[in-house]
């Protein structure tokens, strides 16, 4: 198990690592690892026209990350155009090169490269090529 490390836990969008993967954060918080929660879009263009706030799902992931152990302070969350990543897939790379570099992490939890959804994809992928030298990883599945 992966007790006292940095974990790194990467979402293409505000609800994927809590729905793929919440469970291990849980243990990893609960054996005294670091999580950190990076969510690449907080995809409020699904939000336009509804009743809900732009930020509902950005603050629901908060909450649901707190509950699963992650500290506030260690959950950053951006606002890549959801379902557009492939467009500019350095901008993602940029990002988690960034990350990298500031948390230094033990493991990165990352999509499965095999996904069929587009963002996912270019995450997996972008991940890989910035974590590859001297970082273990672990790819999620979604049902």
């Amino acid at each position: 198990m992966f007790t006292d490390k940095t974990i790194l836990a990467i979402s293409p969008h505000t609800d994927d690592v809590e729905l793929a993967c919440g469970g291990a954060i849980a243990e990893l918080t609960a054996h005294g690892s670091r999580v950190y929660y990076v969510g690449l879009s907080d995809c409020q263009d699904t939000l336009i026209n509804t009743r809900f706030p732009i930020d509902q799902l950005a603050k629901e992931c908060r909450s649901a990350l707190r509950i699963l152990g992650v500290k506030n302070k260690d959950i950053s969350i951006f606002q890549h155009q959801n379902k557009f990543f492939c467009q500019d897939p350095k901008q993602i790379f940029k990002t988690l090169e960034k990350l990298r570099d500031s948390i230094q992490p033990d493991l990165v939890l990352i999509p499965d490269v095999n996904q069929t959804h587009q963002d996912h994809k270019v995450v997996a992928e972008q991940a890989i090529s910035v974590f590859r030298r001297k970082t273990s990883m672990l790819s999620y599945e979604q049902p």
